[in-house]
């Protein structure tokens, strides 16, 4: 698998990397793994289950028809039969490649073949979708032409009856030898997109929108065998030991399923990707958000489906099992390419065995003789699998994201057998372009060999296989590493969160309400290196409130994943020197005992420095001042005017020097507080005037006055007189 290792430098990295602004530890890219070669593009090789790349089958280009799509196979005698879109032809073509036209629709698309079995076939097209029979003599003509738009699929059952699998309303006709075509059965879905008969005698039917598969006996009554998650059921295929195969598939978000046509689907799938652009999978990365396609192979017996392979983000278009039922060809769009799957395996394992000079693998067949042959699309292409291994093939790894400019170190790789050289080239944009470098020279040590390629953000490898056909010692690539060294970027304080005045947690795991999260600089704060970029901080625990203390949170981030440690400082609004509260911070949460300076308003900083992980002419630091907040732990003074006339009016003056007046209440003896509002009917200031109506003028000496500041200081008065 791609993973991601922070570790001391080998030799030959320290002897080729310079260390002037780079992080310290190195960082190795390792591709190892099916996964890992999977996100690369392959042209000749094969990535078995135990990522070992390898020379794959040779597959011969037979012939190019003049289209862009193939959308149909079917064998024809000691030939072929393709149908292709979008000029609707029918092309006859023959093992060696020759090619002629067999039949030209009036229509865009033929999208199935059958044959006849009197030596001519069956034409199914759309869009105005309709049926030509094309006989072994004679001219062409319409055995069907219903209201549908589409034809998609097409069956011959042992008696002659033809089924047909229409779109856009999902039905299913049947016509029978020599009569006319009725309405067999209805699905309910948008399209019927795949027919198949099986040994059994009943009528398959794969159906998109919604993706389903039905069983239906020769009465017309259905049972839903598989209700996918996907949006297309299609590929039926039977082995020999009577087991069906199924693809299922669900486009990708830039493909056109609004019209329920899987044709402007695979149209809109290829127009959307250019060929050969390799992946780009790291943080800092820039990325496709659009949703990728995906799919999934079941194997049905009787009426149970069971799941085999999801495909993962490309869709499957097509399924060829071997005839003794132990593996299966699987034809996919994406990058067009060609899985086997070994079912006799438990689990399946999965091998990719080759990549087509096409987009889509649209069809698959096999000629009575064994010979396997592909259609593709995008362009339209047809190939024959052959038996050989090729005799050389290429591997592009995915592009790597170092996350900034990098110097790169040493190139390792493990092989066995003879006859593969390994190049890089680096570049600054996330696709290579013709700014990216040119390849290198090969590589010439296996056990590390210093990359010549300039230093950029972005690099990706090359292997390249040689071989010759029949020798044991065929090459084979099992894993390569790549050492780089990023350049150290500056650690960022994201924000600052000031809690309000006397607001703590406690701390997590701890079930001491004493035990208060971020106090005094605790344990956390004497060993810097406990911590690790990728350790979770545990969240604080339960709220509390102590008095005097004042809350100091913050959020900070390290591009290379460097270990962190913080320094909080403060000053005085109106002072311009710092003043160190706490250094070797670990934790992003401090508690500050404020009754330790003079009320005031103040701001405090933090500095975040990557010193941990570098060396000390290297390190990096980030700082963010928080917004400026008041420490008040003076309560407010009581000011009651002289008794005048009327006795029974007090008038009292509430002032705190450096935070507003919240709340003044009075009481009488023992009796409950009473909420008395400032003259003017606004506390807004750090001076308010309050008038207190008394019952009488005796009540004086009982009066006792509360007033509470935004600090929640709070002061009494009694004894008015």
């Amino acid at each position: 698998m791609t993973r991601l290792i922070r570790r001391p430098a080998v030799a030959v990295v320290a002897a080729t990397i310079s260390t002037v602004l780079y992080a310290a530890p190195p960082s190795f890219w390792t591709v190892s793994t099916q996964a890992d070669f999977l996100k690369g593009t392959v042209d000749g090789l094969s990535v078995d289950a135990a990522g070992r790349l390898r020379l794959g089958p040779d597959v011969e280009r037979l012939a190019d028809p003049d289209a862009p799509f193939v959308w149909s196979l079917a064998p024809f005698g000691d030939a072929w039969l393709a149908g292709t879109g979008n000029d609707g032809k029918v092309l006859r073509f023959a093992s060696d490649g020759a090619m002629s036209v067999a039949f030209d629709a009036q229509e865009l698309g033929v999208h199935a073949l059958v044959a006849d079995g009197r030596g001519g076939f069956f034409a199914a097209t759309g869009p105005d979708g309709r049926v030509h029979h094309v006989p072994a003599t004679g001219a062409p003509t319409i055995a069907f032409d219903p209201e549908d738009r589409y034809i998609w699929s097409m069956a011959r059952a042992e008696n002659g009856s033809l089924y047909v699998g229409t779109g856009e309303h999902g039905v299913i006709y049947r016509g029978q030898p020599g009569g006319a075509f009725e309405p067999f059965y209805r699905t309910r879905a948008a399209n019927v997109i795949a027919l198949a008969i099986g040994p059994d005698g009943y009528l398959y039917a794969g159906t998109s929108t919604p993706g389903r598969l039905f069983r239906i006996d020769t009465s017309g009554r259905a049972f839903v065998v598989l209700d996918s998650p996907h949006q297309e059921v299609r590929g039926l295929r039977f082995d020999d030991s009577g087991t069906l195969w199924v693809a299922a598939l669900t486009p990708a978000s830039d493909e056109d399923t609004s019209s329920s046509d899987p044709v402007a689907t695979v149209t809109a799938q290829v127009a959307g990707v250019s060929v050969g652009q390799a992946d780009v999978t790291s943080s800092g990365a820039s990325s496709d958000s659009r949703r990728t396609g995906r799919g999934a192979v079941y194997r049905v017996s009787g009426t149970t489906a069971d799941l085999v392979w999801e495909t993962g983000v490309e869709t499957p278009y097509d399924l060829l099992p071997s005839p003794d039922g132990r593996s299966l060809l699987v034809a996919t769009g994406g990058q067009g390419r060609l899985y086997e799957l070994d079912t006799s395996a438990t689990p399946v394992t999965v091998a990719l065995i080759g990549r087509l000079e096409a987009r889509q693998i649209t069809q698959l067949g096999r000629s009575a003789q064994g010979q396997v042959v592909l259609a593709g699309s995008n362009p339209g292409r047809l190939f024959r699998l052959r038996t050989d291994s090729a005799t050389s093939g290429t591997f592009d790894s995915q592009v790597r994201d170092a996350g900034s400019a990098a110097r790169w170190g040493a190139i390792r790789w493990r092989t066995r057998g003879a006859g593969i050289t390994i190049r890089t080239r680096t570049g600054n944009t996330s696709r290579p372009d013709d700014t990216w470098s040119e390849w290198s020279e090969p590589y010439r040590e296996p056990a590390g060999s210093p990359i010549t390629s300039p230093a950029a953000r972005y690099i990706q490898w090359r292997a390249e296989l040689r071989g010759e056909r029949g020798r044991a010692d065929a090459p084979e690539l099992t894993s390569v590493t790549v050492a780089y060294l990023p350049r150290n970027l500056r650690p960022v304080v994201s924000d600052i969160t000031v809690q309000p005045p006397g607001v703590v947690f406690q701390r997590p795991f701890s079930s001491s309400e004493t035990d208060i999260a971020g106090f005094d600089g605790t344990a956390a704060a004497t060993e810097p290196d406990v911590q690790g970029p990728d350790t979770p901080q545990a969240a604080p625990g339960r709220r509390m409130y102590r008095k005097g203390l004042q809350t100091l949170q913050w959020r900070a981030e390290d591009a290379n994943g460097d270990r962190l440690t913080y320094t909080v400082s403060y000053r005085r609004e109106g002072e311009t020197s710092w003043r160190v509260r706490r250094e070797g911070l670990t934790d992003t949460i401090h508690v500050w005992d404020t009754t330790s300076v003079p009320d005031g308003r103040y701001v405090v900083r933090v500095t975040a420095t990557d010193r941990p992980s570098n060396a000390p002419d290297d390190a990096l630091e980030g700082t963010r001042e928080s917004d400026s907040f008041d420490v008040d732990n003076s309560p407010p003074v009581i000011l009651v005017d002289p008794a005048g006339s009327n006795a029974s009016i007090v008038t009292v003056t509430v002032r705190d020097a450096q935070s507003g007046v919240q709340r003044v209440e009075y009481a009488l003896g023992g009796e409950r507080w009473q909420v008395v509002y400032p003259v003017d009917g606004l506390s807004d200031s750090r001076e308010e005037r309050f008038r207190i109506e008394l019952p009488t003028a005796a009540d004086r000496a009982r009066l006792i006055i509360r007033a509470t500041d935004v600090l929640q200081n709070i002061a009494t008065r009694g004894d008015i007189r």
